[in-house]
């Protein structure tokens, strides 16, 4: 089993244990609680991060960013699993993304051109290459 299949495995049954145990609100998460309750974590991430520049910035306390970053993806697998994405289509969907993105930083997708940085180098981004 894979890191992947583990982590899938370890939030199905927290999500099995929560909708045993706990109210009525807490068993019926919908989709749309799930993905706002993500929002939520995401949004305290920032809040772990300097971002404001017309303040003074805190220093970054990595162990509580790490943290907030290990609940945004309790939630995400949550919704993953809601929406019967398993790990490795979640996997395979991650890497038909990944290419796409890949293609639109090399000015290879039509229309989307102005993805293009301006260090732009065929054979620096290659994927795959080094």
């Amino acid at each position: 089993m894979d890191k992947l299949d583990l982590i899938f495995d370890r939030q199905k049954a927290l999500d099995d244990f929560i909708a045993q145990n706990h109210s009525e609100q807490a068993k019926n998460m919908t989709l749309v609680t799930t993905t706002l309750a993500m929002l939520v974590e995401t949004v305290e991430t920032l809040e772990e991060l300097p971002w404001k520049p017309w303040k003074q910035n805190k220093q970054v306390d990595k162990e509580k960013l790490f943290m907030e970053l290990a609940d945004v993806l309790h939630f995400f697998i949550s919704l993953c699993i809601k929406l019967g994405i398993s790990p490795n289509l979640l996997f395979n969907l991650y890497c038909r993304k990944n290419f796409e993105n890949w293609k639109r930083q090399m000015g290879k997708v039509s229309g989307r051109e102005d993805y293009v940085g301006k260090f732009y180098n065929d054979d620096y981004y290659k994927i795959g290459g080094s």
